[in-house]
């Protein structure tokens, strides 16, 4: 499926116009998604902390703990937006 990102990618989609009207907002959210990706690598124990304190149920189940323990180092660096 070319052009056509897997599932497990945030993607941001705006138009010229909306950038343009709104570009401080989508560097602060840039910004934003960029701080929350650097605490997670920096701090994964409080990460997941935070993760069950909103998903409960998600804590005694073994496959979603796995999946956090593989995934949580895999949150990218950069959220620079593609003109594409």
């Amino acid at each position: 499926m070319n052009g056509v990102p897997d599932f497990c990618q945030l993607i941001l989609i705006t138009t010229c116009d909306q950038m343009s009207k709104n570009k401080p907002s989508f560097r602060k959210l840039c910004l934003a998604l960029r701080e929350a990706g650097d605490y997670i690598k920096l701090n994964p124990l409080d990460a997941k902390q935070m993760w069950y304190e909103h998903r409960p149920d998600d804590k005694d189940n073994a496959m979603m703990n796995e999946i956090l323990d593989l995934t949580i180092m895999m949150f990218p660096s950069s959220h620079d937006m593609s003109k594409d």
